[in-house]
């Protein structure tokens, strides 16, 4: 690469200087747990009591007859997310097909965090915020009588912090 100097440079050597150092500068995406993927999240874990692994489809028209039982409608970049945080695990690449991993389903009950935020590039976590969230800090999700429902193992969420104080800090 060139570096500017008393000698003077071409305006197509400036545009080639230019487009290689775009071309190196990685693009990094950061992401956060939030309500939209805990709603996926809680929607898989449902359907995995029952069938192992959950089929994610954006377009209703491409859902199948035979696959309904077990098919979510929801856009699939939220489970490709979630995959990201360890919350999930794909079938085979590109096949939409996911459950839901211990850890998962540990966060689900307030026992698990994970990191505030990922940082991404080219489909790979290349870095975690060293500060976590638990469910019960994600913005707008709401941790009432309808959604503890969903767990008859667990009666009360006082259970749950008596799980956390025998455990010890988990995060």
């Amino acid at each position: 690469m060139k570096i500017m100097s008393e000698e003077s440079i071409s305006f197509a050597e400036l545009i080639a200087i230019i487009q290689k150092i775009k071309m190196t500068k990685v693009k990094t995406l950061s992401h956060k747990m939030d309500k939209s993927k805990v709603e996926v999240l809680r929607k898989i874990e449902e359907l995995n009591q029952k069938h192992e692994w959950v089929k994610v489809q954006q377009d209703a028209k491409l859902i199948k007859y035979d696959e309904r039982e077990f098919t979510i409608q929801r856009d699939a970049v939220h489970a490709g997310r979630l995959v990201w945080f360890k919350l999930l695990e794909r079938k085979d690449r590109r096949s939409g097909y996911y459950r839901i991993t211990e850890a998962g389903k540990l966060f689900l009950m307030g026992m698990y965090a994970v990191p505030a935020k990922i940082h991404v590039s080219k489909g790979r976590v290349i870095r975690e915020d060293p500060e976590t969230v638990t469910i019960d800090q994600v913005k707008d999700v709401i941790l009432d009588g309808e959604y503890w429902a969903g767990f008859p193992h667990i009666e009360k969420r006082e259970e749950i912090s008596m799980i956390r104080v025998q455990q010890g800090s988990l995060f």
